[in-house]
Parts: structure tokens; C-alpha cells; sequence
């Protein structure tokens, strides 16, 4: 019974050792197959992923323009690499600039693009460094960068990573990428972060180029507009006043017996008509001599309030033509300002005649001079009808009228004004209220 038993207890030994033998043996088929499953799985992402970069690449060789090259590249190349959000930054030498973010809600991204160009983060110290950040975890983050997540008021991300977008030796700009995990550090996984940011540098170069070509191309055009335009309005301001002239001498002419107060009043006009041909005659030359960089200076010591007499003798007739009160006001004391006096008073004229030209009948404009500091401060205002917003900031610019079609002038007098007033090293500017003046 002993040996049946030991017989029968090793038949088991054997039979179990025979069950353990075929497990093993259909084990090591299905660890195979899932192997290969997943080297497939993996081949067939790989195979998507290149795919759909191939798809950014080519939306990226239609961007004309870095914002259009920011909305694809934090589109579409986010989902190629699994990035909940992203930033988008362009580097043009020593300047650094957010050009788009995603991911993070329109509030936090409005702080994220408003960040000024010092404050440490990831993508300044990529422009800086040139080297690529991949930080797998908060208290990376953190570490790395402790005041930035305290600042926007957020808790520091799981895993980011930063890279520069280099076209040939330079960097020209840096891509942020926000993952939810640290997966996204596999070898794969950053390869292809790596290609999506040198397909956007590729992209993000091209599109610089387009937009300094079209930019130049505008410019060039504007300018070449705009001469044809100033032409096209001194031509006909100047007709208009020869026109004048040209009748005025005739009735002079014609007409023996002329009655004296008749003769003065069409001298008078005359004169008028020959003063405002000089003056626009003049502002051309100005602003071609302030354009060639060619305008003169007789620096001496003026006294201001001598400045602020002379150009009210001077411009008192103007003011009582259009019956609007011309007042001023200076230091009782002499006060000294170190300028060119023709030239100052070339600037208070254009201002106080630009106060007059648009201030109604039974306004008033005041010229004063007042000691502030180191500087004297020359003001001019009125109670006209006011600037709005979106026009002062036009209003120095070279040919610009608010009104289209005005012909009170050629657009040059301000902008002439603000060359003389930044060559004599000073400061121009406008405050105005709509319907307060």
C-alpha cells in the first residue's frame, strides 16, 4: 500500500509537473502576442503622430503671419504631443514677446501674456539660455521658478516642457508645452515635441520675413501715397490762392479808379493769400529738411516770456479775424529756456494757430508759459470741440487730418511742430476732452 501510494503520489508528481510544463508553454505564446501587440500599438501611434505632425507642417507652410503660425502650432501640434496648453513666444534679438497661450482659460491667459519681459519663467530663461527645460513635476517647478506660479495665482503644473525654436544659428522664438503628466517625457514623446518646435521655428521664420516684406512693402506704399497725396492737396491749395492773387492784380489792373478803401481791401487780400502760399511752401521745406536730417539750430538763451509776447503780438490779428479772445500768460520774472527763439516761435504759432483753427467764433485760446522744475512748460488751449482718443493719437503724423477733404492745411504743421520740439531735446504731447476743448 506504501508503494501504491508512493507510486500513485509521484504519478501526481508527475502529472502536475506535466500540467506546469504545458502552462509555461502556452504562457510564453500569449506574452509574445501581447509584446507584439504592443510594439504594434506603439508603431501605429508612432505612424499618427507622424501623420498628423505632417498635417501641421503642411498648415504651417501656408502661415503668412506669426499669429496665424501661433493659432496652428496651438491647435494642432498641441494634440500631436498630448499638451493640455501651450505659449507661443517670439525672440528677435535682445526683444522677447508672447505672441498667443491656450489651455489656460481667457483670464490666466491675458496674465500669462501681459508678463513683462523680465519676469523669470520658463520661456525666458529658454530665450536667454538656448537650452531646452523639461520639468517632470510641481516641486521641479517650483524649485526652478518659486515667486512666477505665486504671481498668477495658480498652483505650479505637473510636467512642462520649454524649447527654443532655432532657425539656422539663431533663436527665434520659444515654445511652452503643459502636460498633465510626466509620461510625456519618453524618449518618443519628446522627439516629437522637438520636431513640432523646429517645424514652428522653420514656420515662425518665414512668417517674420513675410511680415517685414509686407510691412516694408506698406510703408513704401503709404509713403508713396501720401506724396502723392500731399502733391495732389498742395497743388490744389497753392491754385487757390494763386487764383487769388491772379484776380486781385487784375482788378489792380483794370480798374484806374479804383476807390482806396476798395484798392486796400483787395491788397489786403492779396497779401492774405501770398502769406498762406509761404506757409505752406515753408512746412514742405520743413518737413523735407527735418526728414533728411537737415534742419538748423541757433541754440541760445531765450527768456520765455519774451517768447510768449512776441508770438501774441504776432498772432493777435489772426485771433481778432475769427473773434476769438487770444490770451496769455508768463512768469513775472524773467525765465530762461535754452532753444532756438525762430524755431520756438515757429512751434507756438503752429499750435496756437492750430487752437484757433478749430475753436468757434467767441472762444477763447490761451498761450502760457510756466516754470516746472528744471523745464518750462509752454501750454496752449482752448475751448473747442476736443480731440477724441482715437484720434490723438494720430495727431502728429505726418499728412493725417481728422477730416477727410479738410483744406485748412496739408497735415504737415503738427507733425513739423513735434520734429522741431524733439530736436530742441523737449517734449510734446496733447491733452484734450471731447466737448471741453
Amino acid at each position: 500500500m506504501m508503494h501504491t501510494t508512493i507510486a500513485q503520489m509521484l504519478g501526481l508528481g508527475v502529472s502536475r509537473h506535466r500540467i506546469a510544463s504545458s502552462e509555461e508553454a502556452s504562457a510564453s505564446p500569449r506574452a509574445g502576442n501581447q509584446s507584439l501587440s504592443a510594439a504594434v500599438a506603439d508603431a501605429e501611434a508612432m505612424a499618427s503622430r507622424a501623420m498628423r505632425l505632417q498635417e501641421v507642417t503642411a498648415a504651417l507652410s501656408k502661415a503668412r503671419t506669426e499669429d496665424e503660425v501661433a493659432d496652428i502650432v496651438l491647435a494642432m501640434g498641441l494634440a500631436v504631443v498630448e499638451g493640455f496648453a501651450g505659449v507661443l513666444a517670439r525672440v528677435d534679438g535682445e526683444c522677447f514677446q508672447r505672441i498667443a497661450a491656450v489651455g489656460f482659460g481667457s483670464e490666466l491667459e491675458a496674465r500669462v501674456l501681459a508678463m513683462s519681459r523680465g519676469e523669470e519663467c520658463p520661456l525666458s530663461y529658454v530665450a536667454k539660455s538656448g537650452e531646452q527645460l523639461w520639468l517632470s513635476s510641481p516641486d521641479e517647478h517650483l524649485a526652478c521658478f518659486p515667486l512666477l506660479y505665486e504671481r498668477l495665482g495658480i498652483a505650479p503644473p505637473q510636467a512642462s516642457a520649454a524649447v527654443p525654436l532655432r532657425h539656422g544659428s539663431e533663436i527665434v522664438g520659444v515654445l511652452s508645452v503643459f502636460f498633465t503628466n510626466s509620461s510625456a517625457f519618453g524618449a518618443v514623446k519628446q522627439a516629437f515635441t522637438v520636431l513640432l518646435a523646429q517645424v514652428a521655428a522653420d514656420a515662425l521664420a518665414r512668417a517674420r520675413s513675410y511680415d517685414d516684406e509686407r510691412d516694408a512693402r506698406r510703408e513704401a506704399e503709404s509713403m508713396a501715397q501720401a506724396r502723392a497725396d500731399v502733391l495732389g492737396i498742395v497743388a490744389h491749395d497753392l491754385r487757390n490762392p494763386l487764383s487769388v492773387i491772379s484776380s486781385s492784380c487784375s482788378t489792380l489792373l483794370e480798374i484806374d479808379d479804383l476807390a482806396p478803401p476798395q484798392r486796400r481791401r483787395t491788397l489786403e487780400i492779396t497779401q492774405r493769400a501770398v502769406r498762406r502760399m509761404n506757409r505752406m511752401i515753408g512746412d514742405l521745406l520743413d518737413a523735407t529738411r527735418l526728414q533728411a536730417g537737415r534742419l538748423s539750430l541757433d541754440l541760445a538763451d531765450i527768456d520765455a516770456c519774451k517768447i510768449v509776447r512776441e508770438a501774441e503780438e504776432t498772432l493777435a490779428p489772426a485771433a481778432a479775424e475769427r473773434r476769438i479772445e487770444l490770451r496769455s500768460r508768463a512768469p513775472n520774472l524773467a525765465c530762461w529756456v535754452r532753444a532756438d527763439e525762430g524755431r520756438l516761435l515757429q512751434v507756438i504759432g503752429n499750435l496756437v494757430g492750430n487752437a484757433l483753427k478749430f475753436t468757434s467764433e467767441g472762444g477763447h485760446v490761451t498761450l502760457s508759459a510756466v516754470p516746472e522744475e528744471s523745464e518750462v512748460v509752454f501750454r496752449v488751449s482752448d475751448d473747442g470741440p476736443g480731440i477724441p482718443p482715437e484720434h490723438q493719437a494720430r495727431l502728429f503724423d505726418s499728412f493725417w487730418q481728422a477730416r477727410t477733404g479738410d483744406r485748412r492745411g496739408v497735415g504737415l504743421g503738427l507733425s513739423i511742430t513735434k520734429d522741431i520740439v524733439n530736436a530742441l531735446e523737449g517734449r510734446l504731447w496733447v491733452e484734450s476732452t471731447v466737448g471741453v476743448g
